[in-house]
């Protein structure tokens, strides 16, 4: 039990990057989609460039916290499309929307950890080899 605690700690930099993907998509992406509709339109040309975003936190949180791209990649896609899209519809604000998108960020990066958890237990790694796990 000790080990699987200690396992989960070891990796906690997954889950914290994913909040810092949801936060930023959430935040970026209302701010866009904000600034896209103050003509009180929001065209399918607004759209497609507001779909880069997600894309964008993930490169740049990429390049700065080092962790996989395609972890932080799915994480601002998956984030975007399940909370954020149905607050966003519900015409939540920036802040809720920020907050929104961290807690989502958080939620949809621990199917990484229990893949890198189990992968982990299976093949007897250590906590210290699990730290690296996710990064590049």
């Amino acid at each position: 039990m000790r080990r699987l605690f200690q396992s989960l700690v070891a990796l906690r930099h997954i889950a914290i990057s994913g909040g810092f993907t949801g936060l930023g998509t959430g935040g970026v992406w209302s701010i866009v989609v904000s600034l896209f509709s103050l003509d009180q339109l929001f065209n399918s040309t607004e759209l497609i460039l507001s779909l880069a975003i997600p894309g964008l936190i993930g490169f740049t949180l990429w390049k700065a916290l080092k962790i996989r791209l395609w972890i932080l990649s799915t994480v601002a896609y998956l984030t975007l499309l399940v909370p954020l899209v149905g607050l966003g519809i519900g015409g939540a604000n920036i802040l809720q929307m920020s907050i929104g998108g961290a807690l989502g960020g958080i939620f949809w990066s621990a199917p990484v950890i229990l893949y890198y958890l189990a992968r982990g237990i299976l093949r007897r790694q250590t906590v210290e080899s699990l730290n690296s796990a996710g990064k590049t």
